[in-house]
């Protein structure tokens, strides 16, 4: 029996061993968990295998967060977990693996022309999310601990392995990312004094769902962590600063719809770029880390490597252009 067909058999008997008529498929996208849909009798789920970690603390923090998020009035649906026979929302799986049920929510990834509903979307759960509070202990401390975003990655580790890379082909931008690495060491004061709030930390276009022309659900809370306020708007702008041409009508069209359900001050405004460095050089991090803990390729951090020095170099050419968008829908509001 291969993997997939033993994890159908897996779920069937967590959680639907009444129903004659359970299958399941694997789902393409993302690259931190495993995930299938799950079809049972008329009803449709999604499963998620959290390949990144087998504590269960983490995975509790957020099934907490979507309990709490739940009691606040959003257009979209959220994630909402599905009870196991045992009646818990964790599922052990046999190879130690930690899996959580999903109800299905309807909807397709948007593209780039639903920029506005995106950004719309993405302001109204910042600001839900601003009134949240979890007691639990939060899975990362926020995106400026550099040197916290992954447990096997430590900071002389990554000095040392971005002194003497892998291949004379990374010498370059690891040096860059180098560089970077210890000016945001100096910013380290700066971002601590932003605003903070709990954010949901990988709020892409991935993680969205558009559905009869609204956007229908926000997904993948796993990152989700009290962070610098304006780490999640950084975060949606994110998926266009590779169109370098069109981010200045894509930016506009995202803080627009932002700005009408959350605020910035001037301050959290002119940090956003550098915010936006950060979170790519967090993901780089997190890459490496899941390449030491043998859970992710060593393509995918040095694919990661060489990204940051592109995407830094394109934002220094963009920045004016975002911060004339952000000081013009948020300067008033804050």
């Amino acid at each position: 029996m291969d993997k997939h067909h033993a994890l159908q058999k897996e779920i069937k008997n967590a959680y639907f061993k009444e129903i004659r008529d359970v299958w399941t498929k694997p789902v393409s996208y993302g690259v931190n968990n495993t995930t299938c849909y799950v079809f049972a009798g008329e009803d449709r789920y999604v499963f998620r295998v959290y390949d990144n970690r087998r504590d269960e603390q983490p995975i509790q923090y957020e099934l907490a967060v979507l309990a709490a998020l739940k009691q606040e009035a959003v257009s979209f649906e959220i994630p909402v977990p599905v009870h196991n026979h045992d009646g818990q929302l964790l599922t052990r799986l046999d190879n130690g693996q930690i899996g959580v049920l999903f109800h299905c929510i309807p909807g397709e990834r948007p593209n780039t022309e639903d920029t506005y509903l995106f950004g719309k979307a993405a302001g109204e759960l910042s600001h839900a999310l601003s009134r949240v509070m979890v007691l639990d202990k939060p899975p990362y401390r926020g995106s400026y601990h550099l040197y916290e975003v992954h447990p096997l990655i430590s900071k002389e580790m990554l000095h040392d392995l971005l002194s003497d890379p892998w291949e004379q082909s990374d010498v370059q931008a690891a040096d860059f990312m180098l560089k970077e690495l210890l000016r945001m060491e100096g910013l380290k004061p700066a971002f601590s004094l932003l605003p903070h709030q709990l954010v949901h930390g990988d709020l892409a276009l991935s993680n969205v769902l558009l559905n009869d022309g609204r956007i229908s659900g926000i997904l993948d809370f796993e990152f989700c962590s009290p962070d610098v306020r304006a780490m999640e708007l950084a975060v949606g702008l994110m998926s266009y600063v590779h169109e370098e041409s069109s981010f200045s009508a894509y930016a506009e069209s995202f803080i627009s719809g932002y700005s009408e359900h959350a605020s910035l001050s001037a301050d959290e405004i002119s940090m956003l770029p550098d915010l936006i460095k950060l979170r790519y050089m967090g993901s780089f991090i997190h890459h490496l880390g899941r390449y030491a803990a043998k859970v992710g390729s060593l393509e995918a951090a040095q694919k990661r490597l060489h990204q940051f020095q592109n995407i830094a170099e394109k934002l220094d050419r963009v920045e004016e252009a975002l911060l004339k968008h952000g000081f013009l829908h948020f300067l008033d509001r804050s």
